[in-house]
């Protein structure tokens, strides 16, 4: 027999690992990792370059209206600003790095960014018939191999999905493919429905690096926050006198 089929005994009971179980076990990705790229959704594109999306014409004349401020020097749709979740498309930039944790029936994702947590559920379960809305959805993964396949409903709208402040209509669905290149990479395609506001799914790669030297830091946004947005809701640094 085997290492992997012995009978290991453990705490107050006897555990037995056996080959088949050792084949299907998932890999494990637990860690730190950090963004390789710019900020926008396809982070191949580089972050001074606005990005094109397939919008309808109502949100084809809002997002013209956010670039034409932009290029005067005016953030107007970062809700972030005010110490809003980013969520979930725009949170996958990873401003900051993340931290993967794995355990049975959990794949988390930690964002040092706002700290903002994902979780993806492997262990079976269905999606919520009625989902309450929320920044980051509900999410459900399986195995095929070693590709992670997430789907997530239940987000809630009006996202943005980059850091230029590209807007998200109120119906979003996202699926992801998740999978290691090689010992210290990890690749996440990602698809983005938004029907009420994208003519088509857009779909990017994201690559991320493992990270053996730093940890997840304290990210507090309320503390010393200088980029709110004022009355007019444009994002800018505020001095106040004391």
């Amino acid at each position: 027999m085997s290492v992997a089929g012995c009978a290991l005994a453990i705490g107050f009971g006897t555990i037995v690992a056996s080959d088949a179980d050792a084949a299907a076990a998932p890999p494990n990705w637990t860690g730190i990792w950090t963004r390789v790229g710019s900020l926008n959704f396809d982070p191949t594109t580089p972050g001074n370059k606005n990005e094109d999306f397939p919008y309808n014409a109502k949100y084809r004349e809002f997002y013209d209206r956010i670039i034409a401020a932009e290029a005067k020097g005016l953030a107007i749709n970062d809700k972030s600003a005010d110490c809003q979740p980013p969520g979930i498309v725009r949170m996958m930039a990873m401003v900051y790095p993340m931290e993967i944790l794995q355990t049975p029936g959990q794949f988390t994702i930690i964002a040092e960014w706002e700290g903002q947590i994902r979780r993806i559920f492997t262990d079976g379960r269905p999606h919520p018939e009625d989902p309450d809305p929320t920044y980051n959805g509900h999410s459900i993964g399986r195995w095929e191999g070693e590709t992670l396949l997430v789907d997530t409903v239940g987000i809630l709208g009006n996202g943005i999905i980059n850091d230029h402040g590209a807007p998200l209509g109120e119906q979003v669905h996202v699926t992801e493919k998740w999978w290691k290149e090689g010992p210290d990479t990890l690749k996440n395609e990602i698809a983005v429905e938004s029907p009420d506001a994208l003519l088509r799914p857009i779909k990017a790669v994201k690559t991320f690096k493992r990270r053996t030297d730093i940890q997840i830091m304290e990210y507090i946004c309320t503390q010393n926050n200088r980029n709110q947005t004022n009355a007019d809701g444009v994002t800018g640094i505020e001095l106040k006198k004391r």
